[in-house]
């Protein structure tokens, strides 16, 4: 539904699956295989150069994703720069993807702020078994995080990022509309948005901060180096090894600087 929006596809506007729960992730794990496997008995013979290209991208991403399964990604739901929390706060800002343009816009988007409020609550869940299993962020990180939940938690709704759209009501939206609306985005960031932020709040502060680890490389985690092995392989698509890529960019780097070496002295 998020990419949706964000491709301008406005069907789902008003949904926010729980990305991070058990059911959501085996229901994505099992249509991933199965397209896999529909992929894989394909016979690409049948298929254009062009359309080759396509079915060995679209191959090679489902082998990525089943690949990534074996690494518990869920259990680090949340950081400072790149979680949903982070893309709530911008769509909410009624600046970005999601439409503020009618009244059923604004609807669809409290629809969607009750998704956050149940995916919060699985983001405590699942922290609390990352602290079990010792796959938890840095400190430094969440530290950061905090802060930023902090500025969350509001005295009063109008001071809420959520409380944004209905200060820039337009004109499409009706003087009963606006009332009814002012009203919902009220009640729904004091009674549900603003406490969902609190517990994770004093979550973060009370319990997962003091569990946190002083590393900071993706190989102190369990399984990390396979699993840091994996992202490189994922961003690079090559079948280098961390320690010959960073050995490569020392190469490239002396290789460089006597380049330049030569162009000064000249």
């Amino acid at each position: 539904p998020l990419l949706a929006t964000y491709i301008g596809d406005h069907r789902y506007d008003d949904q926010l699956p729980n990305s991070i729960g058990p059911q959501f992730r085996a229901e994505a794990q099992a249509l991933n295989a199965r397209y896999l496997a529909e992929a894989e008995a394909f016979d690409v013979a049948r298929l254009s150069p062009a359309d080759r290209i396509s079915h060995a991208i679209f191959v090679h991403e489902r082998r990525s994703m089943r690949e990534s399964e074996r690494y518990p990604t869920y259990l680090l739901p949340l950081n400072q720069a790149g979680s949903l929390l982070t893309t709530m706060a911008a769509l909410g800002s009624g600046t970005n993807a999601q439409p503020f343009a009618m009244a059923e816009d604004y609807d669809n988007w409290l629809k969607r702020l009750g998704g956050m409020v149940v995916w919060m609550d699985q983001a405590v869940v699942n922290m609390r078994e990352g602290i079990a299993r010792g796959v938890v962020q840095p400190r430094p990180v969440m530290e950061k995080v905090l802060v930023q939940l902090e500025a969350m938690v509001v005295e009063r709704p109008e001071e809420s990022l959520f409380f944004a759209p209905v200060k820039n009501f337009p004109e499409a939206v009706s003087a009963a509309d606006r009332e009814r609306l002012t009203a919902a985005y009220t009640t729904a960031i004091r009674d549900e948005i603003v406490p969902a932020f609190r517990r994770l709040r004093d979550f973060v502060r009370d319990e997962y901060l003091p569990k946190t680890r002083s590393t900071v490389a993706w190989s102190a985690l369990p399984d990390g180096a396979a699993w840091y092995g994996f992202y490189v392989k994922e961003h690079t698509t090559t079948t280098m090894t961390p320690e010959e890529i960073h050995e490569l960019g020392r190469s490239e780097v002396a290789r460089i600087l006597g380049e330049m070496d030569r162009v000064r002295q000249a």
